[in-house]
Formats: C-alpha cells, structure tokens, sequence
C-alpha cells in the first residue's frame, strides 16, 4: 500500500503535464458554462478524470503515489494562479476573457458559434437575472464563468465586467474624492445608459451615494 513502484518525481512530471495538458485542452473547448452543466459536458468531465489517472501515477496504485499526484495538482493549482495574477500573458494562455454575445438586442452570431452557446440557453440564462426580452438586451458577456450582472432596463454585464468598472470607480473616488456621469462614461469607454446604469447599482450595493451630480463613496458620504 506504501510502497511506490513509480518514482516520486516521475509522478510529479506525469501529474504536471497532464495537468496543463487538460487545462489547454479545455481553454480550447471554450467556455460552456452560460447555462448548467449538460449531460454530455459531464460524461467528458467523467471520461478524461478516468482516462489521465494512470497517465499521472504511471501504473502506480500506492497510497502514497496517490498522494503525491493530488498534492502536485492542488500546487499546480496554486502556482498557476498565483503567477496569472502577476503575467497578465499566462492568464490569458489559460483562462479566457470574456466574449460579447448581444449588442443593442442583435446577436453576435460569430461569437455565438464560437462558444457553443445556442438560443436555449441564452434565453434561459437571461431569465434567470430577470430579463424576459432578448431584444431589451443592450449588451450581454459569457464570462469563463458564465455569470451575468444585472443592471437594470434589460441590461446585463459579465461579473468580471463589473468588477473591473467597479475597480474604476473606486479608484477615481479614491483619487479625485467623487466620480461624475461623464468622467465615468469615458473611462469605460462605453454609451451613457451602461454607465449610468452601473453607477446606479453601485448605490443600491451601498459602494457609493448620490450628491448632486456625482457619486461619492459611501464611507465619505457618512463623515463627510
């Protein structure tokens, strides 16, 4: 049971290589999370889970060689996030940035097919955040991890979209002490209605509050 007969290190590599390999290869499938986890998606998961074990032990079914490969996955695991964060380039080689699907109410057919996505579960995704007319939709984002953020008026944006306009906000109230409609709208690079509609949410999220035409923090707000 304790006794390896594959060498530790070449668990290790086995586990490693592996490791990427699968993670490349699921990079490249896209991203199919906008609805749940469908059938075939989980017998794939099931039958590449059963098809790289022996691969990663080398035939080894000692404790111990178990052992070695899950702690090497979890510090892959570890290691490659911790280094994403840091090289925006190997984040981008493993994790996939976010794909427009609608713009003003049209679908973006290109990317669309890129994904994989089909009109069920783009509606159905919609529904789930309260959007019950496609056409309403002025822009909508699949995330890697296929969560929208409602905003209001049929809009909704990937929750890495809103978090990165909610760092923009912060940041510029930190800087400047408020932050305005238009500065806002230029910083996104976006129309009014999203910004505006985003500035709207960060009130109802208690982040920031109304004084006349600009938002302060809510925290300034209280001791100012």
């Amino acid at each position: 049971m304790f006794d390896l007969t594959t060498q530790w290190w070449e668990i290790i590599l086995r586990t490693a290589v592996v490791y990427a390999v699968v993670l490349l290869l699921l990079r490249v499938a896209g991203k199919r999370e906008l609805g749940q986890m469908s059938p075939v998606d989980l017998v794939v998961i099931l039958v590449i889970a059963n098809a790289v074990q022996n691969a990663m032990t080398g035939g080894d079914n000692s404790l111990i060689g178990g052992v070695i490969a899950a702690s090497t996955l979890v510090a892959m695991n570890i290691a490659f996030s911790r280094v994403a964060h840091r090289v925006p380039f190997v984040a981008h080689l493993f994790e996939s940035e976010a794909t427009q699907l609608m713009r003003n109410g049209k679908l973006i057919t290109r990317n669309i097919e890129r994904e994989n996505v089909d009109m069920e579960e783009l509606t159905m995704s919609a529904r789930e955040h309260g959007i019950d007319d496609l056409d309403a939709v002025e822009a909508a984002y699949l995330e890697r991890d296929g969560r929208l953020v409602r905003l209001g008026d049929g809009l909704g944006i990937g929750k890495a979209a809103y978090e990165e306009a909610r760092a923009i906000a912060l940041a510029e109230c930190d800087a400047e002490g408020s932050i305005a409609l238009a500065r806002f709208r230029d910083l996104l690079g976006t129309g009014r209605k999203p910004a505006q509609l985003l500035l709207e949410r960060f009130d109802a999220d208690g982040l920031t509050r109304r004084v006349g035409d600009e938002r302060v923090l809510r925290r300034r707000a209280k001791t100012g």
